[in-house]
């Protein structure tokens, strides 16, 4: 079947044709790519670089804040104070919620600790 779109003519078909198994071909390739990716951005986040698959976060208890630098390293200051990193850093608590290395104020996932 030949559709007409602004002037140009374009072949749709129903699922199994051509067109269908290489929208199929290319969404394999993008798992393929995706699954591949997974360890470089493991990899790059231990060695403090921010891969931006979460916020940023913020302690509500202490004010302290997670940012990132001009390479894409996390570092952390105190909210209104100077952007100088303090070298501390949030960390995971075994139940999956974010730890204030300060005051110890457990929080969410949404950027808010």
């Amino acid at each position: 079947m030949k559709k007409k779109m602004n002037g140009i003519r374009t072949k749709t078909g129903p699922a199994g044709t051509k067109k269908s198994a290489a929208v199929g071909a290319g969404i394999e390739e993008i798992r393929s790519l995706i699954a591949r990716m997974a360890p470089v951005l493991r990899c790059a986040e231990d060695n403090g670089t921010f891969a931006g698959e979460r916020d940023l976060l913020e302690c509500p208890g202490c004010g302290l804040v997670e940012d990132t630098d001009i390479d894409g390293r996390i570092i952390t200051y105190i909210d209104g104070g100077r952007l100088k990193d303090s070298g501390y850093r949030f960390r995971v608590s075994g139940g999956g919620r974010w730890i204030c290395p300060i005051c110890h104020t457990a929080g969410g996932e949404d950027g808010v600790c």
